[in-house]
C-alpha cells in the first residue's frame, strides 16, 4: 500500500465567504452557532492534544443546513511534551497571536483561541479584526487596539 486517500464531507462555502457575502445577514443566533461549533471542534482537537495552528475563516467550513466543520489540517501537531520545539511561522499574519509574531517556539492552546477570538470579532464587524501588512504592523495594531500588555501580564 503505498496511496492514502483522505475522505471528507462535502461542505458548500467556508466562514469568510459568508464574512464578505454583505446579501447574507448574519444575525447574533448565526454567529453564536458558528461560535459554538468553532470551540466545540476546537474543544475536542485540544482534549485530544492537537494544535490546528492555522485557524482562520475559510478553513472553518459551513455546509448548506449551516453546520461549521473544521478544515486544512496541513499544519496541525500534537502537543504536550514541555521541550517540544515548534516554528512560529504558522497560522495567518492576522489570526496569529502575540507569541507567534515575537517568535515564540514553544506554545498552547492559546493560538488556536487567539485566532478563534480574531475570527469571531470579523464576524461581528464583516472586515478582518486586526489586518496588518507585516509582523511588526500586526504587533503594533494588536497593540493599538488592545493595549500594551505590562510585564505582569505577559
Amino acid at each position: 500500500l503505498s496511496n492514502v486517500s483522505l475522505v471528507f464531507d462535502f461542505m458548500d462555502t467556508d466562514l469568510e465567504v459568508i464574512i464578505k457575502d454583505t446579501k447574507i445577514i448574519l444575525t447574533q443566533a448565526n454567529i453564536k452557532a458558528y461560535a459554538i461549533m468553532t470551540l466545540r471542534g476546537l474543544e475536542y482537537l485540544h482534549l485530544h492534544w492537537i494544535l490546528h495552528r492555522d485557524l482562520k475563516p475559510n478553513n472553518l467550513l459551513v455546509n448548506s443546513d449551516g453546520v461549521l466543520k473544521i478544515g486544512d489540517f496541513g499544519l496541525a501537531k500534537t502537543y504536550g511534551s514541555p521541550n517540544r520545539i515548534y516554528t512560529h511561522h504558522v497560522v495567518t499574519r492576522w489570526y496569529r497571536s502575540p507569541e507567534l509574531l515575537f517568535g515564540a517556539r514553544q506554545y498552547g492552546t492559546g493560538v488556536d483561541m487567539w485566532a478563534v477570538g480574531c475570527i469571531l470579532a470579523e464576524l461581528m464587524l464583516r472586515v478582518p479584526f486586526i489586518p496588518g501588512d507585516s509582523d511588526l504592523d500586526q504587533l503594533t495594531r494588536i497593540f493599538a487596539t488592545l493595549g500594551t500588555p505590562s510585564e505582569a501580564e505577559w
